[in-house]
């Protein structure tokens, strides 16, 4: 729809705690968000954990080092 930036991430599992994303989705949070933006997972129970974008990946190969 022509959006050119990831505000938000959230992501919903169905799984007994919030879930964290993996490996190869942190990557893409990495390469399209800002370290800033807000990561929500949250589980069927309504438990929820926060992170940020940066959090996930410290140290991430970004767009920076192209």
């Amino acid at each position: 729809e022509g959006g050119k930036r990831v505000v938000a991430v959230a992501i919903v599992a169905n799984a007994a705690s919030p879930t964290p994303p993996c490996g190869r989705c942190r990557q893409m949070i990495a390469e399209f968000a800002a370290p800033e933006t807000p990561v929500r997972s949250r589980a069927p129970s309504g438990e929820e954990a926060r992170y940020t974008a940066g959090e996930l990946l410290p140290h991430a190969f970004g767009r920076e080092f192209l």
